[in-house]
């Protein structure tokens, strides 16, 4: 560090009291800062220790991006502090953790928190001079199977309890000034589990009390499941008599309303200033013996307050209401008490002892300054946001608050005036550390920026107040169809709507494709109907009845007669659209596989021209692809909840055939289900992206453990696809099946498509790309590929297709053509990220990540070696045997008679060498496993 920084307080002076500590985050510019500097802060005169850690976020030269630090609880901090280059002190009171297996203590001086680390209770105790003041902290969700609308009759909601039972419980920092432990695990009990939870309990050195950040997703039924209350509930040793013990609530002016929780006021008899006025005090009565014999006898018949609530209704105005210690049997008085602003800060407790403050910073949020004081109120937005959860379905909830997490956070933190990289301020202890906010986006929802509170410091150094034109959050969104511009890093999410990608069916559509065009289009629907119906056969079957040669050429000649339909109003829906290609694409296929084999291949004008054109509007090939088969070509058999977001892989069916058997189904089917399954590992490579941004030790543990799963997510799909054998019979699929995919590539007689009629649109090019649909074109696995860096491999220039315009690139390529275009600009935009997975795990000295990594590139392999299996027992077993005997199936006039070594190899539906092709594939992709360490 060049210069000191000069730091100061928001409200302008220090804080009377910071009971657990002061957290804040500094940007630097690149090469201000390396890892190895130490810190420190100086404030009046003294150098207290900051915690300043290796892993956080570094530039390119290895500087550091960010520092987090945090000052001890109760410092006595100055108003004007500096942070500057030395050696810091050890905090006087430091933080220690103990973990006996079975509980973790966290000690700063006097006071120590245990945390349980399995079983319903998440902290055994929290004590202070070694008495425990409180104990059994257990969180508590109430859910009730009605809304509260008390205009309505009938019975009441039921209400039902469920407490959070511990999964894991990790130190995510050990001290010596700050520690935190996160717990994770679901609500049960009354309940089914559900509502999985994180929390973080952060312990500051010198502390003398506990902060807490709870999050949860909800994935209950939003039509039963209503959330009445979420709390953490806790057991403290109140030894005072009812009357003895108090609730407080503090307002934001530094008011106080309180009663005791048995009120002697209430009888009719005085029961004299000696009673009352210590009640009001908050202070101890005399001992009951000492009261006025005219009351005593009647105290036990006056009713205790048990359970009271605050809510802050709007920023001026909040209200008491209580309710009698019967529980639910009771209902609240409301109007108990009421104010303007309330603090969140409240007390329960007795008069001689055992009392317990808790905190909700805060319910009414200021901001920083610099957003000109607006305020934002918290409790009305936790109203919204639950009726939105009770209003929306869960594909809202994914939306709406998983992924656009990181988007909202860097626009709540623009909103206080701390920008990104450039940051004039900074939070402190109720925001947390920005650096680890950033790293843990993903793990929190909107209340998360709801911490983002006081303690705010800004930074007295000369910056440019504007974000740089260079950085990465000042760049555009990029072009959803043209991609990236060269050189330039893409900013937008890996799973993002731009890139027809979606967070629950990956590259499927999220509800079922249109099944049936617009009136206008509805002779090309017949056509194919008629086509399924009538079980068109292929031309080329050996000994064909002239019954079936007649039935194909009527119906052939009946595609001839159609009218040529414009798309111009198709244009409008890309759904339509696609529906268009699948519908004219199938009928393509059906047209000419169904012509004798001498016959030439000429597709008539009502077929050529809107089938070119609306393949130029999505920039596809005219030709069935594996998105017309597999991707938009499927139904559910029977209706799903709209609150089940993604589709049973047992409730889907095929919309369109050309055999009409089960054996297709499956064979399309298996492929769905991949891609189904496959959003587990699209939603890996977003939060190894995320991590990988970070760059720290933390993230690197974190992507280790990504890559192992992600691994186990590819054996899965490896699992699925030798599923199909369970479905699809070999030989039925190898000559009842696998010939109307053909494209020009795999034609055996090598017969040109001559496309009638193109000339009536010069806007039209004749098609170079001809190939039928193919595995090859799943933008799932090259998205593996590509984000494993194995693709340099697999995707080898000598890896080609057989048609001659296109010798010089690699098939794989080539098949990304085949591809919806949102999904290969996806493809593209993966390319493009600017810190390749491969990269930083070849470039680190990492035993582990790289043994994770490996194991992942090997799971692709294995997968690729389940390819291999299918090829085998799907096409070149069948190959060399007759066919079943259904229907008229037999031979292949491509296949030699004698069922023995074809001379010719075996040609992919793209158009390759099969087997040879598969294997260097295969082999390539093994080959990318880095050495060992």
């Amino acid at each position: 560090m060049v210069n000191p920084v000069d730091l100061k307080w928001l409200d302008g002076s220090a804080p009377v009291s910071t009971p657990t500590g002061t957290s804040f985050g500094i940007p630097w510019n690149q090469g201000e800062i390396d890892k190895t500097t130490p810190i420190s802060l100086n404030a009046s005169g003294q150098s207290q220790k900051q915690r300043t850690e290796a892993q956080h976020p570094s530039w390119p030269d290895g500087s550091l991006k960010w520092t987090g630090h945090t000052v001890p609880a109760n410092t006595g901090l100055s108003d004007t502090l500096t942070l500057q280059t030395g050696t810091p002190a050890e905090p006087s009171t430091p933080v220690s953790v103990a973990d006996n297996g079975k509980t973790i203590t966290v000690k700063t001086g006097d006071f120590s928190v245990v945390f349980n680390k399995s079983t319903n209770v998440l902290i055994n105790s929290i004590s202070s001079a070694g008495k425990a003041q409180v104990s059994n902290g257990t969180l508590v969700v109430h859910v009730q199977d009605a809304p509260d609308e008390p205009e309505l009759t009938g019975p009441r909601p039921t209400v039902k309890e469920s407490t959070g039972k511990i999964e894991s419980v990790v130190v995510e920092q050990s001290g010596p000034v700050r520690a935190v432990i996160k717990v994770t695990g679901k609500y049960t009990g009354e309940h089914s589990p559900f509502l999985p939870w994180t929390v973080r309990f952060y312990i500051a050195a010198g502390a003398t009390a506990l902060r807490m950040v709870h999050f949860f997703i909800y994935d209950a039924d939003q039509n039963k499941d209503f959330i009445k209350g979420l709390g953490l509930r806790f057991t403290t040793p109140l030894t005072d008599e009812f009357y003895n013990r108090h609730i407080r609530f503090v307002s934001a002016d530094g008011g106080i309303w309180g009663e005791p929780v048995l009120v002697m006021s209430g009888l009719r008899r005085d029961a004299t200033a000696a009673v009352l006025l210590p009640q009001f005090e908050g202070t101890a009565t005399s001992d009951i013996s000492t009261w006025p014999t005219s009351i005593t006898p009647f105290v036990s018949e006056l009713a205790v307050w048990s359970d009271y609530t605050l809510d802050q209704l709007s920023s001026e105005y909040f209200t008491i209401a209580k309710r009698t210690n019967a529980g639910r049997a009771a209902s609240f008085i409301p109007h108990a008490g009421f104010g303007t602003r309330a603090s969140g800060v409240g007390c329960v407790g007795g008069a001689t002892g055992g009392s317990v403050v808790f905190g909700l910073p805060k319910l009414v949020l200021r901001c920083a300054p610099s957003s000109n004081q607006a305020e934002i109120r918290t409790y009305n937005a936790a109203l919204i946001a639950l009726k939105d959860f009770r209003d929306s379905h869960m594909i809202i909830v994914t939306l709406y608050i998983i992924q656009p997490s990181k988007r909202l956070a860097k626009e709540e933190a623009e909103r206080q005036g701390i920008d990104v990289g450039t940051s004039h301020e900074v939070k402190g202890s109720a925001g947390g550390e920005l650096a680890h906010l950033l790293k843990d986006f993903r793990e929190r929802t909107t209340d998360a920026l709801l911490q983002i509170d006081v303690n705010y410091l800004t930074v007295g150094r000369t910056m440019n107040p504007l974000l740089g034109s260079d950085h990465f959050l000042s760049l555009p969104r990029p072009d959803i169809l043209q991609g990236t511009p060269a050189g330039v890093p893409d900013t937008t999410t890996l799973a993002a709507h731009d890139f027809d990608v979606d967070t629950r069916t990956g590259f499927m559509p999220p509800q079922s494709p249109p099944s049936r065009l617009p009136l206008t289009w509805e002779s090309w629907e017949e056509s194919l109907a008629e086509a399924q119906r009538l079980r068109l056969q292929l031309g080329d079957t050996p000994n064909l009845s002239e019954h079936e040669r007649m039935k194909s050429e009527s119906w052939r000649s009946h595609v001839r007669s159609l009218d040529i339909i414009a798309i111009d109003d198709l244009k409008t829906s890309e759904l339509y659209l696609r529906r268009a290609h699948h519908v004219l694409g199938w009928i393509l296929h059906f047209y000419i596989h169904s012509l004798p084999p001498d016959a030439p291949v000429v597709i008539p004008p009502p077929i050529t021209l809107p089938l070119l054109q609306v393949s130029a509007e999505l920039q596809l090939p005219p030709v069935l692809t594996y998105s017309d088969d597999v991707l938009y070509n499927w139904e559910l058999k029977r209706e799903q909840s709209v609150y089940q977001p993604t589709p049973a892989l047992d409730n889907l069916r095929c919309q369109t055939l050309f055999t009409g058997t089960t054996d297709e189904e499956e064979f399309y089917l298996s492929s769905a289900r991949i891609e189904l399954a496959g959003v587990a590992a699209l939603e890996l490579m977003q939060v190894i992206m995320d991590e990988a941004f970070v760059g720290d030790d933390i993230a690197i543990r974190r992507i280790t453990e990504y890559l192992l799963s992600l691994s186990t997510t590819i054996q899965e799909l490896r699992l699925l696809l030798l599923a199909v054998r369970e479905g699809c019979n070999p030989d039925v699929f190898y000559h009842h099946i696998r010939p109307w995919f053909r494209g020009v590539d795999s034609d055996p007689l090598k017969r040109p498509w001559i496309f009638e009629g193109i000339e009536a649109d010069t806007s039209l090019q004749q098609p170079t790309e001809l190939s039928g649909p193919s595995a090859g074109q799943s933008s799932l696995v090259h998205a593996l590929d590509i984000f494993l860096g194995v693709d340099q491999y697999s995707h080898s220039n000598s890896l080609t297709g057989s048609s001659s315009a296109t010798a010089k690139k690699a098939f794989l390529d080539r098949m990304q053509l085949y591809m919806p275009r949102h999904h290969r600009t996806f493809l593209n935009h993966l390319s493009a990220n600017p810190r390749p997975l491969r990269e930083i795990v070849a470039t680190r000295n990492d035993v582990g990540l790289r043994d994770a990594y490996n194991t992942a590139v090997l799971a692709l392999k294995e997968f690729r070696d389940a390819h291999m299996i299918i090829v085998a027992q799907f096409i070149i077993g069948p190959s060399r045997r007759p066919a079943p005997s259904i229907s008229v199936a037999t031979i292949r006039s491509d296949i030699k008679k004698d069922y023995g070594p074809s001379e010719a190899p075996l040609k992919g539906t793209g158009g390759t060498e099969l087997v040879n092709f598969l294997k260097g594939v295969r082999d390539r992709t093994a080959g990318a496993v880095l050495p060992s360490i």
